[in-house]
């Protein structure tokens, strides 16, 4: 355990370690918090930019900064609600306003919505109609990411095939209509609306149209990257070189500011310092949490949290990390938090696909619960440093669906063989075994621990939407989102693809009492939901907050 001297300067296993950053300056914004892998650093602990001691809790650095990470390390800061024009003076006035800008965000023209826009742009908007042909035509696409196939291939070959509609058939063969198909080949994948990053920001070394292209959002005036956040090519920001900050907005920081305040005011006691540095092991913390005393604690609040703290009748600060991890559509999908709980109370059932997993899965019950524990099975058995475990982590999880499609014995296309993702992930595992190897670890192993380690990768988030929400069935039709059941197949609408299919629900999660705002149209269409809610637009999908402050039009389709 390292001892703190001061702030800059602290003993560690019998070594004086001097952090000092030289000619450095002082900052203080009230109500900030940093989380993501930044709590990781001893530095940003030392110089007090998060509360959180690295050493104290097991966060390794190379999570943060390793040799092996190209891109600079990635921030993200949570903020007061209603400071926004505070932060963003702050930033100016240190770093100029000529060196901050906003992450810009892109949609693209897609196949079936490419299609729309060029018949609209001939035709106008209601030659794409629900009882349009065009309309049916959509319809009738594929789903783009499980094809290897071009749109032009469509084009050209499905008028031949049985399974295609007599009127799709005759509008795709028709000469009047050639135009049309080869617009819209023309446009396809080409970029149709830029827009403002809800979170991201960018600081550059000079004026930054020295450092990097931008560009302008019509609707709001402002000044954005030309290049988007991430987008797996060489125009992207993680390729640039420069710091990208998300800045995002947390009413928690308001309630403990101004609980705090009220105690000062009432009682004449400033409670500050027992808040930043809590004493975790107060027993009496996880005893009020056990019996269901969870109301306005962050991310613990809600009845499906609560019921998984009593399952797992939480002891100490690790469990309870434990559960915050466990808490998520991914691992609940595949049953972890269930894993955990029993092995908690039948720890003699718990089970390793191989000895050396133990040492590495006994804190967290047999279950892989952290990604830093993927950099350690890939440190201990595959002899990898904890930067280049790191890296293996990052593009397993991106490249998880392949792997698993891969497992199951489906031949990938060359298209998924060739994407960043999957190269880089056979890259780095290619390295790993040939640690295991020289370790003496048997190779078969190996693959049923990658296949194991695919299962507890990957995380999706939640949609807010209101309790008399109607939602499509695939077995039932239309029905109220309180009557969704675990493991029904619901129509929703796919990022990647863009476009609609059934998926099934592997979890129900209760969001807490939130703001409903009614969207009605021009046509008389009603959508109740909260400003987090996604709603497509001209531009792609946005949220229902981000539609209200650029007053973007909104596309809502029936069910």
């Amino acid at each position: 355990m390292a001892k703190l001297v001061n702030k800059n300067i602290f003993h560690y296993k019998g070594k004086v370690y001097d952090l000092t950053v030289k000619d450095s300056h002082s900052y203080n914004i009230e109500g900030v918090s940093v989380h993501n892998s930044a709590a990781g650093c001893l530095l940003t602990w030392c110089l007090d930019i998060t509360k959180i001691d690295p050493m104290r809790f097991g966060l390794y650095f190379e999570r943060f900064l390793n040799p092996t990470r190209m891109s600079p390390p990635d921030l993200d800061i949570d903020y007061m609600t209603g400071t926004d024009h505070i932060n963003e003076e702050f930033l100016i006035n240190k770093y100029g306003k000529e060196r901050i800008l906003h992450v810009s965000t892109f949609s693209t023209f897609n196949e079936k919505g490419c299609l729309k826009d060029v018949v609209r742009a001939h035709h106008g908007e209601e030659a794409t109609g629900y009882d349009s042909v065009v309309f049916q035509v959509t319809k009738e696409m594929p789903e783009w990411s499980k094809v290897d196939f071009t749109l032009k291939d469509w084009f050209e070959q499905w008028p031949n095939e049985k399974e295609c509609s007599p009127a799709v058939r005759q509008w795709l063969t028709d000469p009047l209509n050639k135009k049309i198909l080869e617009q819209t080949l023309k446009l396809q994948g080409q970029i149709r609306g830029i827009g403002q990053h809800a979170a991201g920001v960018v600081i550059t070394p000079t004026e930054c149209w020295n450092d990097i292209p931008t560009n302008i959002v019509a609707s709001t005036k402002s000044v954005v990257t030309a290049f988007s956040e991430a987008d797996g090519s060489n125009k992207d920001l993680s390729k640039l070189g420069i710091l990208k900050l998300d800045m995002l907005k947390l009413e928690t920081l308001n309630v403990i500011k101004e609980a705090i305040e009220i105690i000062k005011q009432k009682r004449g006691i400033d409670i500050t310092d027992k808040v930043d540095y809590l004493d975790l092991d107060d027993k009496n913390l996880y005893t009020e949490l056990r019996i269901g005393l969870n109301q306005g604690i962050f991310q613990f609040e809600s009845p499906g949290m609560n019921a998984l703290i009593k399952g797992i009748k939480v002891e100490n600060y690790n469990e309870l990390v434990a559960a915050n991890a466990l808490y998520r559509p991914g691992p609940m999908g595949i049953g972890a938090h269930h894993d955990y709980v029993k092995n908690k109370f039948n720890p003699k059932n718990i089970t390793y696909l191989h000895p050396a997993l133990e040492p590495i899965l006994g804190e967290s019950n047999g279950v892989l619960i952290f990604q830093e524990q993927v950099m350690f099975i890939a440190n201990k058995i595959g002899g990898m440093s904890l930067g280049e475990g790191d890296m293996l982590r990052r593009y397993m999880d991106k490249a998880a669906k392949l792997i698993d499609k891969e497992a199951k014995g489906e031949i990938l296309t060359e298209g998924e063989k060739n994407s960043e993702a999957y190269k880089n992930f056979t890259k780095y595992w290619n390295i790993f075994l040939q640690g295991a190897s020289r370790n003496g670890y048997d190779v078969s192993v190996m693959e049923q621990i990658k296949n194991w380690m695919i299962k507890y990768l990957g995380y999706s988030f939640n949609k807010c939407l209101t309790n008399n929400h109607v939602v499509e069935s695939k077995s039932r039709g239309k029905i109220n989102i309180l009557d969704v059941n675990i493991g029904e197949e619901i129509r929703c609408y796919n990022e990647k693809s863009k476009v609609d299919e059934y998926k099934k629900v592997v979890d129900i999660h209760h969001n807490g009492i939130k703001k409903v705002y009614k969207i009605k149209t021009k046509s008389g269409k009603i959508l109740e939901c909260t400003l987090d809610h996604k709603i497509m637009t001209p531009n792609g999908k946005k949220t229902l907050g981000e539609i209200l402050k650029n007053k973007e039009k909104v596309k809502i389709c029936n069910i």
